[in-house]
């Protein structure tokens, strides 16, 4: 009964220790007598290994935090430093061009076909890098706003620096043209963005489209029927009719194996 108590007092201790001994903070001899301990008790042993366990999970989570934290700094970090670059990039691509238009002509012509180029296209991208969700939709809808003003400007700009008479061409052509093309780039990427339907199917049915594209801006172009713009077109055509085809092929593969 004596022997009983003790045992129980040792595990009582133990158990206190057991904290610094898996820290590595006990002496040697403490150890030794914490090691005798545990080979003879199961439940102070069971004990010890829960504890461990408890600590390396702990331990484990603290890494995983600091991961994220050390992640999330490293991303911040690339991101300042791709924006650092993409301003960069903006400044020198503005800014070359202009000292050799001016040196070569005396004044800005062609120049500012190459600034509005470029605000088209670093607003598009810009969109597509720094946007954090749904990137492809943003940087499509900056374009679709953008790109009649850019046809407009163009317009002007050429007449007013490259043309002896003014050809009118954006409210006539271009824009009925660009607005039909529009259209059927936010039809197939609705389809494949909002359906589930196969994405085969879909870039299938906007080559179909393309093709009804195609013809319709080749009449509005050139001021031709539809009959004689579909015997001009029939290259853009045949082009279409492949692609859709090899689509839909891809989408009755996708469809198959799902």
């Amino acid at each position: 009964m004596t022997v009983k108590k003790n045992n129980q007092l040792n595990c009582n201790i133990v158990l206190d220790l057991l904290p610094n001994y898996i820290d590595h903070v006990t002496s040697e001899s403490t150890n030794r007598d914490i090691e005798q301990h545990l080979n003879g008790c199961e439940s102070c042993k069971i004990e010890c290994l829960n504890m461990i366990k408890s600590i390396n999970a702990d331990e484990l989570e603290h890494l995983k935090e600091t991961e994220i934290v050390k992640d999330g700094l490293v991303k911040t970090r690339r991101m300042y430093m791709l924006r650092g670059i993409f301003v960069a990039t903006i400044f020198l691509s503005l800014l070359v061009p202009g000292i050799v238009n001016y040196a070569i002509n005396k004044r800005f012509t062609w120049y500012y076909i190459v600034v509005s180029s470029l605000i088209l296209v670093f607003a598009v991208v810009g969109v597509a890098i720094f946007k954090r969700n749904n990137k492809i939709m943003y940087a499509l809808g900056t374009a679709t706003v953008l790109i009649p003003f850019y046809l407009f400007i163009m317009e002007s700009i050429i007449n007013r620096y490259f043309l002896t008479k003014p050809v009118f061409w954006f409210m006539s052509r271009a824009l009925p043209a660009y607005w039909m093309w529009a259209a059927i780039i936010w039809i197939t990427f609705c389809l494949i963005r909002f359906t589930n339907i196969s994405n085969g199917f879909c870039i299938g049915f906007g080559f179909v489209l393309a093709i009804i594209g195609s013809i319709l801006t080749n009449s509005i172009f050139l001021r031709v029927s539809l009959e004689e713009s579909v015997k001009s077109s029939w290259i853009s055509i045949l082009v279409c009719c492949l692609f859709a085809f090899i689509s839909v092929m891809v989408g009755f593969y996708q469809f198959m194996k799902k």
